[in-house]
């Protein structure tokens, strides 16, 4: 907040204060002395503030220089603080995961030729459609604990074979090279 007033001691302050709102600046850091935060301002007296519940725990607070980041024709600098996800949000969101891109990609006929022929060719090596059809040819003379066996283990082949195929259906051009911003910079030049 911009409260035109001295944030540390004046009336925005003790209003604030009032309702049970904190200066977490002034709270994180109670050992520094007053610094101005409008470069109009020859006295050290900050007129900006940030005021949290004090529920909230404060992980870092600060100000950036004047003229620092571009925020438009201003002639304060930016406060900011840092709050923990567990007191904003009521418990710690779980760390991002990478998830592999698909190798099966529908769209483009050409992996999808790729995928059917390994299928293809998985299953035949496994045998998989001879197993399948003499399974479906006994079932009617009785189940029994070996057919069961014996589709579960079909099942099992045909997922892994399906995996397989998916892995080679498309070779994912990634992570070969390295990266930064200095080459990208020298490749531009």
């Amino acid at each position: 907040m911009d409260a035109n007033d001295n944030v540390r001691t004046g009336n925005v302050n003790a209003m604030l204060r009032s309702i049970g709102l904190v200066d977490t600046h002034h709270s994180r850091h109670p050992h520094l002395t007053a610094a101005s935060t409008c470069n109009k301002n020859t006295q050290s007296v900050p007129v900006d503030g940030i005021w949290a519940s004090p529920s909230l725990e404060c992980c870092a607070a600060g100000y950036n220089g004047f003229g620092e980041l571009l925020m438009g024709k201003t002639n304060h600098r930016m406060i900011w603080a840092d709050f923990s996800y567990s007191s904003l949000f009521g418990f710690k969101p779980p760390d991002p995961t990478y998830k592999a891109p698909q190798r099966l990609t529908l769209q483009d006929p050409r992996v999808v030729k790729r995928y059917n022929t390994v299928l293809r060719k998985e299953h035949e090596r496994l045998r998989l459609p001879t197993r399948a059809f003499e399974l479906q040819a006994a079932i009617p003379r009785g189940l029994q604990q070996h057919h069961k066996d014996e589709y579960e283990k079909i099942a099992k082949l045909d997922a892994d074979a399906r995996k397989h195929a998916e892995k080679k259906c498309r070779k994912l051009w990634m992570g070969a090279v390295p990266f930064s911003d200095s080459i990208k910079k020298q490749e531009e030049k």
